[in-house]
């Protein structure tokens, strides 16, 4: 058993001359009773050491008093005989007695419950303000409630004769449940309900009663657990499992046990007194086979006090409990020798702040701690935060549990410097140089200095990623009081434990491989150390995360030359991630080009390689990325990748692959995120990205400038720039760069760009990819999967110059006509000449197209169709062109009279002037009978219009009549239906439909009747009135 001092035996002067049978104490009064009958009160004075004689109160029977129950609160004292419970005053006098002399049989006696046999028990609770006293007699046990009624107060039965086997040698409450202790077996009494249930068997040892205390305001009873020694139980009666450790083991059976929050003290015979800390053995963490006590060798202490009663409404102390909540009893042992005198012991317990102190200085952290836990009241802050740290660190280099030291680092609120430091590289440069471990810790961490520290594994670095994450917000709220002058005294060296704090996090995530949990911490504001931070990074080769914090601090020429070698080389060499901080701390942005040969650049985007990225851009730049405001993670990029290499190929050339795709995609997102609002953006990356539009399919390269934050200038700009001949650099078209570059601009509203150069670059370049460009990349040679994604491309390119021709107002359309009639691109864009003319208005031009360009009628008829939905009668230019060629050609008049009989719009007379003269008859039979069927039926069709239109006006101008014609009378007596008053002559009033009158100032609605309140407008709204 460990050995310490808990409580100090100090002998009184005054002996007591009494068999005493019973011994409590309240505050500083001493309450014995004796075997004889009398009822003695002492007062205790612990400065002098001795003991005061205040009242002797005799019993009539003199049958022993068995016990002796103060109720302070309710200024009480119960007793116990043999067969009667008294109720005395326990009055204020008692406690400042004057007199030296004791006063006799002047106990006022409030009432008392007679007639009791075989009392073998008394137990007294309060809860939810409530006392009852729980009596066991010789096979039964009663429940009494106290009560004042008036002057009156007594105890009164609630509940008689709980039956319980013969036998019973205590009983004590367990919150609504009462405990009963036979000599070989515990019982769980159920008031309510009145079942007794048997709970497990006791040591059964001769002369000594069974172990039963409350350990309140621990909701627990200490029970012996069958062999002799001492067990912790719940209210319900379920021992608290556990190893050995659990049990509470004496050299003999208790003869008697009192607790005194939170040590258990028992008296032996053998021994004298032992005291114990009960709850040792299952606290949180608690590992030590050797239950912590005192032995306080005083032979022949028989008796020490003890009070019948439980308080369930005190709970645990908290810090504003006050300090002597659990020590205004005294606690007294005494002796007798075998003679009936008897010596007194104080019993004094040793302060626990100054207990805790002794167990840091002995090392004993765990039970430190629990006692301070226990009393955490009774413990000021400073010595409560030493404690936990002690132990926390304790728990580190002697247990290897992390994650309970960094509970108690978290409860004592530690310098986090302290915590960081224990794991080996995380603290930073900075910290370790302007911090220093305190001298009390230094000292502790030299005695562990053979133990192994925290061994950083995935567990044991993210209980310290969730310990930093949590305080960050705090030291953030900090440094910004401290930059506006605030009191940051708790927070010492703010920013130097910020910085702590963020590199920690970021070498945290480095280490757990949380990659976007990294780049979403690095792309927000952080106050993470520069060197550390790079050197962590390039460590785990997280070039994504090296290039972000670079982002926050303004690094991009250093950031944008890292991406370009990786991209280019797949190997960064030295002189691009060379450390970007000086010798002051200050920022590094000047740095060479690490490329200078351009054939290096545009060589190493062979085909093998820019099919890799074909395959993977459309994956990974998506909208969501584009907005989110972060990078891609590497691990989402490896995730996508389909590399074209077999399963056997080198891991090395797979991560150099890896490291390619990380540079393009991450240029790409990198300038994006740069600030467009200064002009020299775009200097920035015309300088250190052209590398991209050179080589990566403009469909993305493109999307370097985010077009949503760049003014119409700087869109000009750019358009300047991917129009720059690239061919020394890389292998794109300029005009490919144009198109995708002004279809970001122009999307699918090409008139909200009012710039009609953008518009005019956008219809050449698109004439050129599309006609010029494409008809030379079928005469190249390509592969069979690159042949069908260049057509599909094509074909959406081509589908969004029609658009475009279509739709745009601010391009000359004279000029794209001349340059759609080349003889290059003329034959191939029928569809683009023939939106041109239509909207020029040349329809016959784009007739004679149709007819003898294309040589499809067809084509000409649609044509028709279309264009006659503006309202022009392009049939009758089509007709004309049939019937009479501008080649000179035959007239094709069948086919005319085809058109002419099908299509309604043509006016027949204007047909029948196209017709040659010598025309049959036979020819145009048809057309004739289908105009003049059309031409009678448009004649009834109007004749019916006119006739209905003139019975419209005759309706008309009978309900005009009729208005006329309406009048209304009145008399001298007819008054308003609102106001009641007279309508007197000259007065304005008006008649409703259903036969009101009313002032005109007394109507509030035109419409509306005031007094039916029946609306007389007709619609949908007045049926849905008058429906609701």
């Amino acid at each position: 058993m460990s050995s310490y001092e808990a409580f100090r035996l100090r002998e009184l002067k005054q002996k007591i001359p009494y068999v005493i049978e019973s011994i409590t104490t309240a505050g500083n009064l001493v309450f014995i009773g004796t075997n004889d009958g009398k009822l003695i009160v002492y007062e205790l004075s612990p400065s002098k050491g001795d003991l005061r004689c205040l009242h002797i109160h005799t019993a009539r029977r003199k049958h022993p008093i068995l016990a002796t129950i103060p109720i302070v609160e309710k200024q009480i004292l119960v007793a116990v005989a043999d067969d009667a419970i008294l109720v005395f005053r326990l009055e204020e006098p008692i406690t400042s007695a004057a007199t030296d002399h004791p006063r006799e049989d002047q106990l006022q006696e409030l009432s008392a419950i007679t007639g009791m046999k075989d009392i073998t028990a008394v137990h007294v609770k309060r809860q939810k303000g409530i006392f009852s006293m729980a009596v066991l007699q010789r096979k039964k046990v009663s429940i009494y409630e106290y009560r004042e009624q008036g002057q009156r107060q007594e105890f009164i039965p609630v509940r008689d004769g709980l039956q319980v086997p013969d036998g019973g040698k205590s009983l004590t409450w367990a919150s609504r449940n009462i405990m009963v202790a036979l000599r070989r077996e515990y019982l769980l009494v159920d008031v309510a309900s009145g079942m007794v249930e048997c709970l497990y068997p006791t040591s059964n040892s001769k002369g000594v009663n069974p172990l039963l205390l409350p350990l309140d305001p621990v909701p627990e009873v200490l029970v012996d657990n069958g062999r002799g020694n001492g067990a912790r139980a719940l209210h319900d009666g379920t021992i608290l499992a556990g190893n050995e450790a659990n049990t509470l083991v004496w050299s003999s059976p208790p003869n008697g046990a009192t607790y005194v929050h939170p040590f258990l003290l028992t008296v032996h015979s053998s021994s004298g007194l032992e005291v114990r800390l009960p709850f040792a053995s299952t606290t949180r963490g608690c590992s030590e086979t050797t239950p912590l006590g005192q032995s306080i060798g005083c032979k022949g202490i028989e008796r020490i006090s003890h009070r019948s009663y439980a308080d369930f409404d005190v709970t645990l102390p908290t810090k504003s409990t006050p300090a002597d909540a659990f020590r205004r009893d005294v606690t007294i042992a005494t002796s007798s020798s075998g003679s009936s005198t008897n010596t007194v012991y104080l019993v004094e317990m040793v302060p626990p702040r100054e207990q805790v102190m002794g167990l840091i200085s002995a090392k004993q952290f765990e039970f430190g701690l629990l006692l301070y836990e226990l009393c955490v009241n009774e413990v000021e802050e400073a010595l409560a935060k030493s404690m936990q740290t002690h132990y926390a660190l304790w728990c580190v280099y002697k247990r290897g549990d992390v994650k309970t030291a960094i509970l108690r680092f978290r409860d004592a609120r530690v310098d986090p410097r302290l915590v960081i430091s224990l794991f080996p590289g995380f603290l930073t440069q900075r910290a370790r140089d302007a911090w220093q471990v305190p001298a009390d810790l230094s000292e502790l961490l030299s005695s562990f200095r053979a133990f192994e520290g925290v061994v950083c594994s995935n567990e044991s670095v993210d209980l310290l990623l969730d310990y930093v994450t949590s305080l960050r917000p705090e030291y953030i709220a900090a440094g910004s009081s401290a930059s506006v002058g605030m009191d940051t005294s708790l927070y010492p060296d703010v920013d130097v434990v910020l910085e702590a704090i963020d590199t920690a996090i970021l070498r945290a995530y480095v280490f757990l491989g949380q990659e976007k949990e990294l780049l979403n911490f690095l792309c927000t504001e952080n106050a993470c150390a520069p060197r550390d931070s790079e050197q962590c990074l390039l460590e785990g080769e997280q070039w994504v995360g090296l290039v972000a914090l670079w982002h926050r601090q303004g690094l991009h020429s250093r950031s944008l030359e890292l991406l370009k070698e990786l991209a280019v080389t797949g190997e960064p060499t030295c002189s691009a991630i060379g450390s970007s901080v000086n010798k002051e701390g200050e920022g590094i942005d000047t740095v060479p080009n690490t490329i200078q040969d351009d054939n290096v650049i545009r060589d190493s985007f062979n085909d093998e390689f820019l099919s890799v990225l074909r395959r993977l851009l459309p994956k990974v730049m998506i909208p969501e990325h584009e907005t989110s405001g972060i990078f891609i993670s590497q691990s989402d990029i490896y995730s996508h990748m389909e590399a074209p290499m077999d399963q056997e190929e080198d891991l090395q050339q797979s991560a150099r692959l890896l490291r390619r795709c990380v540079g393009v995609v991450t240029t790409i997102l990198y300038c994006r995120k740069l600030a467009w609002d200064i002009p020299e953006t775009l200097q920035l990356v015309a300088r250190h990205a052209l590398w991209v539009l050179a080589n990566i399919p403009p469909l993305w390269s493109v999307m370097l400038f985010p077009v949503d934050k760049m003014t119409a200038e700087q869109q000009a700009a750019v358009l300047r720039l991917v129009r720059t001949d690239m061919m020394g650099v890389g292998t794109t078209n300029m005009h490919e760069r144009v198109v995708e570059w002004l279809s970001l601009i122009l999307g699918n509203q090409y008139d909200t760009c009012r710039d009609a150069a953008m518009h005019d670059a956008y219809w050449k370049s698109l004439v050129e990819v599309v006609f010029v460009e494409g008809e030379q990349a079928k005469s190249v040679g390509v592969g069979a999967e690159i042949e069908v994604e260049e057509t599909e491309i094509r074909q959406r390119r081509r589908k969004v110059l029609c658009d475009f021709l279509s739709s745009s107002s601010f391009m000359n359309l004279s000029v794209v006509r001349a340059y759609l009639e080349q003889p290059t691109v003329r034959s191939q864009a029928y569809p683009e000449r023939a939106i041109i003319y239509q909207r020029l208005k040349l329809h016959g031009e784009a007739v004679r197209m149709c007819l003898y360009e294309m040589n499809q009628l067809e084509e000409a008829k649609y044509y028709a169709i279309r264009a006659s939905r503006d309202e022009e009668d392009v049939f009758l230019v089509l007709l004309k062109e049939l019937l009479r060629p501008s080649t000179g050609a035959e007239p094709r008049l069948e086919e005319a009279m085809s058109i002419a009989s099908t299509c309604g719009s043509i006016e027949p007379l204007a047909v029948l002037e196209l017709l040659p003269d010598n025309t049959p008859i036979a020819v145009v039979e048809d057309f004739l009978r289908r105009s003049l069927s059309v031409a009678a039926m448009r004649n009834r069709s109007a004749a019916i219009y006119a006739s209905v239109l003139e019975a419209r006006v005759r309706q008309a101008e009978k309900a005009l009549e009729l208005e006329k014609s309406r009048r209304v009378v009145i008399d001298i007596e007819s008054s308003c239906a609102v106001c009641g008053k007279k309508l007197r002559p000259g007065t304005v009033f008006a008649r409703f439909p259903n036969g009101i009158l009313v002032h005109h100032v007394c109507i509030d609605d035109e419409s509306v009747c005031p007094v039916t309140h029946k609306d007389f407008r007709k619609g949908v709204e007045v049926l849905l009135r008058e429906v609701l």
